[in-house]
C-alpha cells in the first residue's frame, strides 16, 4: 500500500532528505521454481508484481502489462551517434 505523507504546510512535518529504500521479502520454494512476496504493482497499487526469478525484475502485475505498462532498460546512444545526429541537425 502506498501512503502518501503532506508535508512543509503551516503544522505539517519537514520533508525528508534522506528515506531508506524499503525492503522487499521474496520467499523462494526449495525448487527455485516457485515464490512469493509482498512487493505491490508499481502502476496500480492494487495487485501484486511479477518477479521474474531468472533475472531478478519486479515487473508490473499482469492487468497493467496487458495495458501495455513493462519495465525497460533505456539504451543510451553511443557518442558517435550523438555526433551523428547533431550534425543532421546543423
Amino acid at each position: 500500500m502506498q501512503h502518501i505523507h503532506d508535508c512543509n504546510g503551516e503544522g505539517l512535518v519537514d520533508y525528508p532528505n534522506n528515506v531508506d529504500c524499503k525492503d522487499v521479502n521474496v520467499w523462494i520454494h526449495d525448487s527455485g521454481m516457485a515464490c512469493s512476496h509482498d512487493y505491490s504493482c508499481p502502476v496500480c497499487r492494487r495487485e501484486s508484481a511479477i518477479l521474474q526469478l531468472g533475472i531478478g525484475i519486479m515487473q508490473p502485475c499482469w492487468t497493467c502489462q496487458d495495458l501495455g505498462y513493462v519495465l525497460v532498460k533505456k539504451k543510451e546512444p553511443k557518442f558517435n551517434e550523438l555526433l551523428k545526429r547533431w550534425f543532421q541537425l546543423s
